[in-house]
């Protein structure tokens, strides 16, 4: 069973390269808090190379992320947005920029936004990861934007499964799955390693959680450690699953469709 974090899909649109350089660490660290993988970025310096590519594949980034003043250009980031809407009506973009409550672009901003619910703002520069503000300026935005996302692709349900780490094989890890914490009925299940080894501490008997995305047509399963001691007793005294209950929603290799293509 090929079990893989979604990689999301940004194209960011900036002529400072500085700025990315100094942003682009941190951007992937609020995915990570999100979505606990990586985000696979394209830089544009040039917004017009942006343009052209959205024109030959509009379905090839899942967000755009916009600078508002292109100060190499006779145009603003408000005039590409509108262009990109012209191309795709229904990609999530996300103004990213220093400028946005200078030179009146907050209500211009405000007024595009009351129009686009696909539309977003993050401030930049972003504040440093240790900054107690990150999660307010940058965490959170990203987590709703990703959420947004989410809710136009169909997402059906969001499920946390808690586990703990049997063993560790070759190319394989043993997960005892807590189905239902009230009955203390537990499943052991076998996941391909690949997609768990960089997300969790990998050891034995570590408590990890198991998140399910499910979609029209497909599952995603993520992983990450379980730092929330209350689910620690759970795991001392185990009752397994024996059949009688239904619970094919949840680690169904066979419920899930294309799973080898995630």
């Amino acid at each position: 069973m090929v079990t893989r974090p979604y990689i999301s899909k940004v194209a960011w649109a900036d002529d400072d390269p500085k700025m990315i350089e100094k942003s682009t660490h941190r951007l992937e660290h609020a995915f990570m808090e999100v979505d606990n993988s990586l985000p696979k970025i394209q830089f544009y310096q040039d917004p017009y190379e942006l343009l052209d590519i959205l024109s030959e594949d509009k379905e090839q980034f899942d967000y755009i992320f916009l600078d508002i003043d292109f100060g190499k250009t006779d145009v603003y980031g408000t005039y590409f947005y509108k262009k990109i809407r012209e191309i795709n009506k229904d990609i999530v973009i996300a103004f990213v920029s220093a400028h946005l409550k200078h030179n009146n672009w907050e209500g211009e901003i405000n007024e595009l936004q009351s129009k686009d619910k696909d539309l977003f703002t993050i401030a930049v520069p972003f504040p440093t990861i240790e900054d107690e503000d990150f999660d307010d300026l940058v965490v959170t935005p990203i987590k709703q934007i990703t959420e947004r996302f989410e809710l136009k692709h169909g997402l059906k349900s969001t499920d946390h499964i808690p586990a703990q780490i049997l063993e560790i094989e070759q190319k394989h890890v043993l997960v005892n799955c807590l189905l239902d914490p009230e009955a203390r009925q537990f499943q052991i299940r076998r996941f391909d390693i690949e997609p768990i080894e960089d997300a969790v501490t990998l050891k034995t008997d570590q408590l990890i959680i198991i998140e399910i995305k499910t979609y029209v047509g497909k599952r995603i399963f993520t992983f990450k450690d379980n730092k929330d001691a209350k689910w620690k007793p759970y795991f001392e005294r185990k009752m397994y699953f024996d059949g009688s209950e239904d619970y094919s929603e949840f680690l169904n290799p066979k419920a899930t469709k294309n799973e080898s293509d995630l």
